[in-house]
């Protein structure tokens, strides 16, 4: 009977997040409409699992919301690094996941790149709203 018990946990499939404590992939979002001044500001993340591993689609928003650009995320445990190009400026972040979404590994409580798992901006603004959109 314990041979049996132990082949059985042998063959329990790992977690898609390698084992680590939270999942690598969803919606992490910063990005909120601030209606007063009509502007977008922030951040949204989006992680996703292909067959080559996890893969992203980074929107940044100052003022206007801007095309998302693709970026390749290097995920070792709970820390996640990435390099971005957007609008001509090239970055890097570097941030670990926490139960409440991703941080920066050099926390600022202002920075925008406090993504916290949640659906969607565009999901949140439509349900919310019923589906009118501010004109940009």
């Amino acid at each position: 009977m314990i041979n049996f018990v132990l082949l059985a946990v042998l063959f329990i499939p790992a977690p898609a997040d390698g084992g680590g404590g939270f999942p690598h992939t969803g919606t992490f979002s910063s990005l909120i409409y601030h209606e007063e001044g009509g502007d977008w500001l922030g951040i949204e993340l989006l992680l996703v699992e292909t067959g080559q591993g996890v893969e992203g689609a980074l929107q940044f928003a100052d003022g206007e919301p801007r095309p998302p650009v693709l970026v390749h995320p290097r995920i070792e445990g709970e820390r996640i690094s990435f390099e971005y190009a957007d609008q001509g400026q090239r970055g890097r972040f570097r941030g670990r996941f926490t139960e409440s979404g991703i941080r920066p590994l050099e926390p600022d409580p202002q920075s925008w790149w406090n993504l916290r798992r949640r659906p969607s901006f565009w999901d949140r603004y439509r349900n919310e709203t019923g589906g009118d959109w501010p004109s940009w």
